[in-house]
C-alpha cells in the first residue's frame, strides 16, 4: 500500500470531513512532513519542496503559509528570536490517524475478492490492490469513455465487477461505498491546490464569473445519461449560481448540440435503428419518445429548458480574421488528439470535428477574458468546464506553456474541480456529488462497446436468416433499451465470452427480468387491491360502528340533560326556601304587625304604606335576581357532578368524527 495514498486519505478524513476545514487537511499532511523529517526551522520556501516531495503537488509559498497558520495559532510552530520553530508535542497532535484507513482498505479488497470469485471472475488480492490504486490515481478512462463516439477498447472484467460491487457497496455498505468515495477525493484535491482558493469561506467568491458548458454536459443535465449523473450537474450548476456564476454555452457548442439532435432524432426514429450506431442522444429519443415528431418538438424547446435553468446562450460571432486576443488554434488541436491517441482513442471524422469544437470554445474563452490572468478560478472572469478529462488537462497544460508565470487558471477546467472549488467549506456537498459520479462512471461502464453491438447485431441477423428466432424476437433483441446492459451483464464484462449464441442468454434474461418485474409488479397491485379492499372494508365497518355510537351517545346526552334539568330545579327548590320563602313571610308579618297599630287612617298610615309598597317593589326585584342567582348556583352545583361525563361524550362524538373523515 503508497504510504502517500494512506496519509492522503487520512488527512482529508480528519481535517476536512470531521473539522470541516480544508486547511486542517493539509496541515495535517506537513505535520507529517515536519515530524517524519523532524524539522526544526521552518521556512515556507522548504515546505514547500518537501510537499511536492512527497505527495508530487506543486504548491506555492503563499498557499504553505496559509496552511502553516493553522500550526502558529495553535502553537505548534511558534516564534522564537525571530526564528519559526516546531514544537513538536504540539506538532504530533495533527498527525492524521492511518487506523481506519488500513481497516476500509482490507475491508474493501476482501470484499472485492469475495465477490468476484462469487461471480466467477477469478482474480489475486494482489492484482485487486493494484487496481484499486490505478482507480484511485486516474479514473479519466471513465470520462473518456463518457464522451467517446467511438469506443475501440472494451472495459476488462475486473474493471466491469468493479463498477458492479461499487453499485452493491451503494446499497449494502453507506460507510465502505463513502471510502471509496474520499479516495476518489484525494486526487481532486489535489488539483485543487494548484487552483489557490484553499483559504476562501463562505459567501460568493464567484460572482460575476462566466462558465461555459461543454456539450456533453448539455447532454447530462437534459437527462440523456444516467439520472445519477443528471442530478449531480444540476446540483452543481444550481450551487455555483447561488455563490455567483452566470452559466452560459456557446454558440458552436450549442450548435454542435443542435446538430447532434437533429441526426439522432433521425437513428432512433428510422427503420434501421441498430444499437451499435445509436449513441446517447439517438437511444434517449428511442428509449423515451413515442415518435419523430415529439422529438422534433423536445429539440425544438431545448433552448427554454435551458433558460428555464438560467443557462443562456453565449453568442460569440467567431471572426477566423480576427486575430486580437487569438491562441494558437492548431497547437491546441494538435495537442488534444495527441491525448486522445494515448488512451487509444480512434480519431474518427466525428471525433475530429468534436475536438474541434472544443479547441473553438477554448480559443474563445481567450477571446472573451480579452488578456486578463489570474491564479484565482473566482477573478478568471471566464472560463469553460468539461467531463472530458483529456481537454481540461490539454488545457492546463497549454496555459503552463504560454505563460512565463506558472499557476494562471487554464481556460477549461473539468466539471468535477469546479465542484470541488465551489464546495471546498461544505465536505457532504462534495462527497455526495463525487458518489453520484461514481454511480455514473460505473453506468458508463456497463455499456458495450461499438464492436461487441456490431458482432451481437450480426449474430442476430445471421440467426433470422436461419430461422432460429421469430421475427418479433428478432425485434426485441435489437432494440430493446436492456439489450445493452442485458449483454454485458450476460458476458459478466469479458469480451471473450461473447460467441454467437450469446443472443439466446440476452433474450432469456430480458424475458426473466419482465416476468419478474411483471410478478412483483402484479404482486405490489394485488398488495394495493388487498390494501384497498381492507380499507373499504374497514370504512364500512367503522361508518356502522359509527352510527351505532352516534346513537347511543345521542341517547346518553339526553339522558344526561334530562337528569341535570330535574337536577337543577330540585336544588333550585330547595334553596328558594332559605333565601326566598322565608324571608317573604318574615317581611309580610312585619308589614301586618306595622299596619295592625293603626286604628284609623291617616297620614302617617298612609305614609307607612306607601313605604311599605316601595320596600315590597325593591324586595320584589332583588328576589328576581336572587331566584337567577340561586338558579345559577344550582346548574354549577350540578354541572361539577356531570362534568366529567359530558366531557367523555363530547370527547367520543369529536374522535368518532375525526375517524370519519380519515376514513372518507
Amino acid at each position: 500500500m503508497e504510504n502517500k495514498i494512506t496519509l492522503l486519505y487520512a488527512a482529508l478524513e480528519s481535517g476536512f470531513i470531521k473539522n470541516n476545514n480544508i486547511l486542517n487537511a493539509y496541515f495535517s499532511i506537513i505535520a507529517h512532513i515536519i515530524t517524519n523529517e523532524k524539522i526544526e526551522i521552518i521556512d515556507a520556501t522548504d515546505i514547500s519542496n518537501k510537499f511536492n516531495e512527497y505527495y508530487g503537488i506543486k504548491t506555492t509559498e503563499p498557499f504553505i503559509r496559509q496552511v502553516l497558520s493553522i500550526g502558529f495559532e495553535s502553537h505548534a510552530i511558534e516564534d522564537i528570536n525571530g526564528q519559526y520553530k516546531t514544537n513538536f508535542d504540539e506538532m504530533k497532535k495533527y498527525i492524521p490517524s492511518e487506523l481506519d484507513f488500513e481497516t476500509n482498505w482490507d475491508k474493501l479488497v476482501s470484499g472485492f475478492l469475495k465477490y468476484s470469485r462469487a461471480n466467477g471472475h477469478h482474480i489475486s488480492k494482489e492484482r485487486i490492490e493494484e487496481f484499486i490504486l490505478d482507480y484511485i490515481h486516474d479514473d479519466s478512462k471513465f470520462m473518456l469513455r463518457e464522451t467517446d463516439i467511438e469506443i475501440p477498447e472494451a472495459p476488462d472484467t475486473t474493471e466491469y465487477n468493479w463498477c458492479k460491487y461499487l453499485e452493491h457497496l451503494n446499497e449494502t455498505d453507506a460507510s465502505l461505498f463513502e471510502f471509496v468515495s474520499l479516495l476518489n477525493l484525494t486526487n481532486i484535491y489535489k488539483d485543487a491546490v494548484f487552483y489557490n482558493v484553499i483559504g476562501t469561506t463562505s459567501g460568493k467568491h464567484y460572482k460575476g464569473l462566466n462558465v461555459y458548458l461543454d456539450t456533453p454536459l448539455v447532454f447530462a443535465i437534459l437527462g440523456m445519461d444516467s439520472e445519477n449523473r443528471k442530478n449531480s450537474y444540476l446540483k452543481l450548476i444550481e450551487d455555483a449560481q447561488d455563490e455567483g456564476c452566470n452559466f452560459f454555452i456557446l454558440d458552436n457548442n450549442f450548435e454542435e448540440a443542435k446538430g447532434i439532435f437533429t441526426r439522432a432524432s433521425q437513428i432512433a426514429f428510422s427503420n434501421n435503428y441498430k444499437l451499435s450506431k445509436a449513441n446517447k442522444v439517438a437511444q434517449f429519443f428511442h428509449n423515451t419518445m413515442s415518435s419523430e415528431l415529439e422529438a422534433e418538438e423536445f429539440i425544438y424547446n431545448v433552448e427554454n429548458m435551458l433558460n428555464k435553468l438560467h443557462i443562456s446562450i453565449k453568442e460569440t460571432c467567431y471572426d477566423i480574421n480576427n486575430n486580437k486576443f487569438q491562441e494558437d488554434e492548431t497547437t491546441l488541436f494538435n495537442m488534444v488528439s495527441e491525448r486522445y491517441e494515448e488512451t487509444g482513442s480512434v480519431l474518427t471524422p466525428e471525433r475530429k470535428q468534436s475536438i474541434q469544437t472544443d479547441v473553438r470554445s477554448i480559443i474563445m474563452v481567450y477571446r472573451e477574458r480579452k488578456g486578463k490572468v489570474s491564479t484565482k478560478v473566482g477573478e478568471s472572469s471566464d472560463i469553460f468546464i468539461t467531463i472530458n478529462s483529456a481537454i481540461a488537462n490539454v488545457s492546463k497544460l497549454y496555459e503552463s506553456n504560454r505563460s512565463i508565470n506558472s499557476g494562471h487558471i487554464p481556460a477549461a477546467i473539468s466539471a468535477d474541480l469546479l465542484g470541488t472549488l465551489i464546495w471546498l467549506h461544505r465536505p457532504n456537498e462534495i462527497i455526495n456529488y463525487k458518489k453520484k459520479q461514481i454511480l455514473a462512471d460505473c453506468y458508463s461502464a456497463f455499456q458495450p462497446n461499438k464492436i461487441l453491438l456490431e458482432n451481437y447485431l450480426k449474430s442476430l441477423d445471421d440467426a433470422r436468416l436461419r430461422d432460429e428466432i421469430t421475427e418479433d424476437s428478432y425485434l426485441v433483441l435489437r432494440n430493446h433499451p436492456l439489450v445493452s446492459s442485458t449483454l454485458m451483464s450476460v458476458i459478466n464484462g469479458d469480451y471473450s465470452r461473447f460467441s454467437d449464441r450469446t443472443y439466446n442468454d440476452v433474450y432469456n434474461q430480458i424475458v426473466e427480468n419482465s416476468r419478474k418485474e411483471y410478478k412483483d409488479e402484479k404482486a405490489r397491485h394485488e398488495q394495493t387491491k388487498n390494501f384497498l379492499n381492507a380499507v373499504q372494508k374497514e370504512k364500512i365497518t367503522t361508518e356502522k360502528e359509527l352510527k351505532e355510537e352516534k346513537k347511543i351517545l345521542s341517547n346518553e346526552r339526553e339522558k344526561l340533560a334530562a337528569v341535570r334539568e330535574q337536577s337543577i330545579n330540585t336544588i333550585f327548590k330547595l334553596l328558594k326556601i332559605p333565601f326566598v320563602w322565608i324571608p317573604s313571610i318574615v317581611l309580610s308579618s312585619i308589614f301586618e304587625l306595622l299596619l295592625a297599630k293603626f286604628t284609623e287612617i291617616n297620614f302617617q298610615y298612609f305614609s307607612i304604606l306607601i313605604v311599605i309598597i316601595s320596600i315590597g317593589s325593591l324586595v320584589s326585584i332583588l328576589t328576581k335576581s336572587l331566584k337567577k342567582k340561586i338558579y345559577s348556583i344550582s346548574e354549577k352545583i350540578v354541572d361539577k357532578k356531570t362534568e366529567k361525563q359530558i366531557e367523555v361524550s363530547n370527547q367520543s362524538v369529536k374522535e368518532a368524527l375525526k375517524e370519519h373523515i380519515k376514513t372518507e
